[in-house]
């Protein structure tokens, strides 16, 4: 376990990226106060850690801050990276990874893709209680981006992350169109928040979801994002959606603040509230 403190190269010559193998609980004393800190940046790149196919992985109750990992192209991960052993790979199968965060903040970091946490080809992760904030990608998913993976997020809290391309706060991304073929993967949210994120180019200011097998959003509040473009709150392409007992409010863009539904998607939206929504 890790004491309160912040781990990094100048204050304990911390050596980033931390990557950590089978059956190992990194454990701090406080999320708030456990920080490990990259200090990185476009002429010191570095992510903060990588964790590739594992079983028996947990983080917990620490921050992950200042990554920037723009040398790991497409794949993504500014602070996180949750990936199969070959990370470069895109014609790969998905691989297991069953990592669990949980109370872990993730935060101030930049990628090409998934600013904050980027997953590629992972079937597995679990994230309980994790805070993305205040995360950059140049590309797509400010805070999260997903690439050909499962994963679940519950009571979680995605806000303030940007990107320039598609979902500001997350870009789940599954190959399973009618051009790519593939696999999909699947997505669930549960009792989230995404809330102050943007597209500053295009589409999907807070959730994008594009071509992925199976997705549900359960109890969850997506609030106040902005896309520059289209589709403020959630953009669906080539994915069965299921929404149930969700807030969609106070989004905006240009075209449609609230939902979106493009080619090849479909969406059952039951029990929820849109409100509020802007364009124009």
């Amino acid at each position: 376990n890790l004491a309160s403190g912040v781990y990094s190269r100048s204050t304990n010559g911390e050596a980033f990226p931390i990557v950590l193998p089978d059956k190992v609980h990194l454990i701090g004393e406080a999320s708030e106060t456990t920080i490990l800190d990259a200090e990185a940046n476009e002429w010191k790149e570095a992510a903060v850690m990588i964790i590739k196919e594992v079983e028996d992985v947990k983080v917990a109750n620490l921050t992950l801050s200042r990554g920037y990992a723009e040398n790991h192209g497409c794949t993504g991960g500014g602070a996180l990276l949750l990936t199969a052993d070959a990370m470069f790979n895109f014609e790969g199968d998905v691989e297991q990874n069953n990592t669990v965060l949980e109370n872990v903040i993730i935060e101030n970091s930049h990628a090409l893709n998934g600013g904050g946490l980027a997953l590629f080809r992972v079937d597995g992760p679990v994230l309980n209680n994790v805070t993305i904030k205040d995360n950059t990608a140049t590309t797509s998913g400010g805070g999260i981006a997903s690439c050909k993976s499962t994963m679940t997020i519950k009571e979680s809290i995605v806000s303030n992350n940007s990107s320039f391309h598609l979902g500001g706060g997350i870009y789940a991304w599954g190959y399973a169109t009618t051009e790519l073929g593939g696999v999909g993967g699947d997505l669930v949210i549960e009792d989230c928040i995404v809330t102050g994120n943007e597209v500053t180019g295009n589409h999907g200011g807070g959730i994008t979801i594009y071509g992925v097998d199976e997705v549900v959003i359960k109890r969850t509040a997506v609030v106040d994002n902005h896309a520059n473009n289209g589709i403020g709150g959630i953009l669906v392409e080539f994915s069965d959606v299921t929404l149930n007992n969700i807030t969609v409010s106070g989004n905006s863009s240009t075209y449609g603040g609230s939902i979106g539904v493009g080619e090849g998607g479909n969406v059952n939206l039951t029990n929820s509230i849109l409100w509020s929504n802007t364009d124009g």
